[in-house]
């Protein structure tokens, strides 16, 4: 897990805080000050949305590209219980 914070320097993958493997696994992330990518999207209606696709698919590729690769859950515009 201490391989998160170091993969990219925080280019585009959030610096792992800590995690809990109880009975609800989670892992622990800096809070974002505009929420989830989707709150973000509905209070920013001019946003480049191209452009957010296009650094998403950059941090995917840097998970990917990663020596061994990093794989990842599903991903979604909102993270967390629902």
């Amino acid at each position: 897990m201490q391989v998160l914070s170091a993969v990219d320097g925080g280019a585009y993958l959030l610096t792992f805080l800590d995690a809990c493997v109880e009975e609800h696994p989670f892992m622990v992330f800096p809070w974002m000050e505009f929420g989830d990518v989707n709150t973000y999207l509905t209070n920013h209606q001019s946003v480049d949305r191209r452009y957010l696709v296009r650094r998403i698919a950059e941090g995917l590729e840097t998970l990917h590209t990663c020596i061994p690769p990093i794989i990842h859950g599903d991903l979604k515009g909102v993270s967390g219980p629902h």
